[in-house]
């Protein structure tokens, strides 16, 4: 048998073994996952703690540990530049540099990073932090799109921005 508590340790579930666990339909961003092996009925009330409650009517031993899972939301949200929106005109390939700040909208507190493409949205390059000179000879028609992102970014260029697994 499988408890979900939040950080506290206050029961959200009890679910038998099981290799699959639908996270998205818990609350809270912090939770845990312990083991139960018990005899008996349970009795523990959704909201009790896991550590200071009868589990079950008879014997029980709840796990030593927890697996700890972090619900992070990633939110690609609206990019821009901070000073002329979403659209931007430069004269390309004039060899005088074109430095544009972005910005965007997420209100997330995972990580970002600005990805530049061509207009078949192969990637040209994985903006480190968020200015980039759009001066780039050969390209008249760039695009940046914003990556929202939770655990490590796998840089997957030269690809698609449109790559599943980006």
């Amino acid at each position: 048998m499988l408890l979900i508590t939040d950080d506290k340790d206050r029961l959200l579930s009890v679910l038998p073994d099981t290799n699959q666990i639908d996270f998205e339909q818990l609350s809270g961003s912090k939770i845990r996952v312990y083991g139960l092996a018990y005899t008996g009925n349970i009795i523990i009330k959704t909201g009790s703690s896991v550590r200071d409650s009868a589990i079950t009517d008879d014997c029980f031993d709840l796990s030593d540990n927890f697996v700890a899972v972090q619900k992070s939301f990633v939110d690609g949200a609206r990019v821009s530049t901070t000073a002329q929106g979403d659209s931007i005109y430069i004269c390309a390939n004039d060899g005088i540099a074109d430095p544009y700040t972005f910005s965007n909208n997420s209100a997330t507190a995972v990580g970002y990073r600005y990805i530049l493409t061509n207009a078949s949205n192969l990637v040209l390059s994985i903006v480190n932090g968020n200015t980039q000179n759009l001066d780039l000879r050969g390209f008249t028609d760039l695009r940046v799109y914003g990556v929202s992102f939770s655990g490590n970014f796998t840089d997957c260029w030269p690809d698609s921005a449109k790559h599943p697994n980006f």
